[in-house]
């Protein structure tokens, strides 16, 4: 039965279509009934289910309508908590920026001393591909909040003083006030540390259909057809989100944890030494091939195998080697590995994908739980396990040398999920 109050109002424009996809198991569709902090409510052949959300990876709503895309002038600013937020400016003063971020929803207040940085989202700022992130490339400063200019690049640092909907004014360090219009702004970096995830069983962000991403404080509550929640930076603030412009919704840190959340070791060995004397060719070459969580290189693009883009994993090259701290707090490991469909560092030109070809194996304390050989593009996204890992201390994933060496050998392992106790 269902619990008392998890039964929603029915959706005013008709049913709400859902996608669970569980820990374990395939993915079960449906409409969704109801929504808590602890379980969804789902209804299939006029039967409802409860699914508790510790037992969920994603709730996805693939009946939505796919919102249009970046439009002129639209910003994506990220908050200390990790959000990631796409939406245009409509105001702002000396305390806080106003943000349209979703049709037919209020602007959201986002104060300043949540903001990590703002980026223009126009073709200048990420170039020939959408998933450039400006951020990255334009560096921000630890002491100094730092803008940098669209038009000319030129960078400046100071603090930021104020604000209105239509300029900031930044004081340099001869105490010059400096005013730039916020439709000159490429990217603007503030002095404000990230904050820890807090200290909660069940992690959960959502992504919506215009790509914000945004890490809730709790989960969400479905009333009437719309999601209720608050941001992780603004825990305060209640927002109110339609379902129709909701595309997912990702829990994870109760029974499961991506690998790439934890804390891991990567190291890359070259096939090509640097010479005696040149230890900067051996620090641009791991600045470029090390192992890294999420991206597949530092502009801010995801990891792509095949058709499919993935928000989870690791980044590797061969040679790799990754090594997680497990302490023996999980039991079993799944993951897919493959070869990236697209260049890391965007130089389609160089792009010899029919000359990757990898080894790869799976560790756990030093015993090997999964191991394939010459491992091509044409191989796909391959499912690996799960793997049994009671009472392992460190898991190893490792990429070597294939028939041709070190050529294009751009991989990734996603969806690396660790299930505990």
């Amino acid at each position: 039965l269902v619990s008392a109050g998890l039964q929603a109002e029915a959706d005013p424009e008709g049913k709400v279509e859902v996608q669970v996809t569980p820990i374990e198991g395939g993915p079960i569709t449906g409409v969704l009934q109801g929504l808590t902090a602890e379980r969804a409510a789902i209804e299939q052949d006029g039967k409802v289910t409860p699914v508790a959300l510790a037992d969920v990876t994603t709730l996805g709503f693939p009946s939505t309508a796919e919102a249009s895309g970046l439009a002129k002038g639209m910003l994506r600013v990220t908050l200390t908590g990790g959000e990631e937020l796409l939406g245009r400016l409509v105001g702002a003063d000396e305390e806080a920026l106003q943000v349209q971020w979703a049709e037919d929803v209020a602007p959201i207040r986002l104060p300043f001393e949540v903001v990590r940085h703002v980026e223009s989202l126009d073709a200048k700022a990420q170039g020939s591909r959408a998933c450039v992130r400006p951020a990255l490339r334009y560096s921000g400063d630890a002491s100094d909040d730092v803008v940098w200019l669209r038009d000319s690049g030129d960078r400046i640092a100071g603090t930021l003083v104020t604000s209105t909907k239509d300029t900031l004014t930044m004081e340099d360090a001869r105490e010059r006030s400096i005013e730039v219009a916020w439709n000159n702004v490429l990217v603007l970096h503030l002095v404000n540390d990230a904050v820890d995830a807090p200290p909660v069983d069940l992690q959960t962000r959502l992504e919506d259909r215009r790509g914000s991403r945004l890490w809730l404080a709790a989960p969400a509550v479905l009333e009437s057809g719309t999601l209720v929640f608050a941001l992780r930076s603004t825990p305060k603030q209640t927002l109110r989100l339609p379902v129709g412009q909701v595309r997912a919704l990702e829990f994870s840190g109760a029974r499961f944890v991506y690998a790439s959340d934890l804390p891991f070791e990567g190291t890359y060995e070259p096939y090509h030494k640097a010479p005696e004397g040149a230890e900067w060719v051996d620090a641009m070459q791991k600045a470029r091939w090390q192992p890294r969580s999420h991206l597949r290189s530092d502009d801010g693009c995801l990891l792509r195998i095949g058709d499919r883009v993935y928000r989870h994993g690791f980044y590797a090259h061969s040679k790799s080697r990754i090594s997680i701290p497990l302490d023996g707090a999980y039991t079993t490991f799944r993951t897919t590995f493959g070869v990236l469909t697209d260049d890391p560092r965007g130089a389609e030109r160089n792009r010899r994908p029919d000359l990757a070809d990898v080894d790869a194996r799976i560790l756990a304390d030093g015993k090997e739980l999964w191991a394939r050989k010459s491992i091509t593009l044409g191989d796909g996204a391959i499912a690996i396990g799960p793997l049994d890992l009671a009472g392992a201390k460190t898991l190893v994933l490792e990429v070597d040398y294939g028939k041709n060496l070190d050529v294009c050998d751009d991989v990734a392992w996603v969806d690396p999920i660790l299930v505990r106790k």
